[in-house]
């Protein structure tokens, strides 16, 4: 059984008080880094979690379609017209219909993680990790991200967690925990 995360109590045992965005600032802002004992947490409560990742993890043979439905197809969740909708999403996201059915190494890196996002919405992850990338964006580019990512939190109750050091990320999250907030407590109660 799946945990909703806005019912869980906040505490450094559970850090997400409630559906939003959270920056966790790392040394290196990577998902081999995020602390072990929280994805231990996160596994245990059965909480479904999906990736936004600097290198994308989608099968470069396969077209963005194609990529997007075999992770549904792995996910399982309820979608009627599932393929309207992907189409419909990808539309939203400025990837035609003719791309879509092209090879996926043929999207530019930001289309590429726009998919990674649909894909992890379609799949029902309720928390997205986000590592380093969105650091490295212009402020503009960051704050446009943000925004797409705070309508998630509102329209789907999704949790973001974005690996970051920025200061202007931190000011627009929920809350910004450290790495060593992390150590000081386990997750194994």
């Amino acid at each position: 059984m799946a945990t909703d995360c806005s019912q869980l109590p906040h505490s450094v045992l559970n850090p997400f008080k409630q559906n939003g965005i959270y920056q966790i600032s790392t040394p290196s802002q990577s998902i081999s880094t995020l602390p072990k004992n929280l994805i231990t947490y996160l596994k245990k409560q059965k909480i479904p979690v999906g990736y936004i990742l600097t290198d994308s993890t989608f099968i470069p043979y396969l077209s963005t379609f194609q990529n997007i439905k075999l992770s549904l197809k792995l996910a399982k969740p309820k979608l009627r017209n599932s393929d309207f909708l992907i189409l419909d999403a990808l539309e939203e996201m400025n990837i035609s219909y003719k791309l879509a059915h092209k090879p996926i190494q043929e999207l530019t890196a930001t289309q590429l993680k726009e998919v990674q996002l649909i894909s992890a919405i379609f799949s029902g992850k309720k928390i997205i990790i986000v590592d380093s990338w969105i650091e490295f964006l212009s402020e503009t580019e960051q704050l446009n991200w943000l925004l797409i990512f705070k309508n998630f939190v509102k329209d789907r109750g999704v949790t973001f967690i974005l690996l970051s050091n920025s200061n202007k990320i931190a000011e627009q999250s929920d809350d910004t925990f450290h790495e060593k907030d992390f150590q000081l407590n386990s997750f194994d109660n």
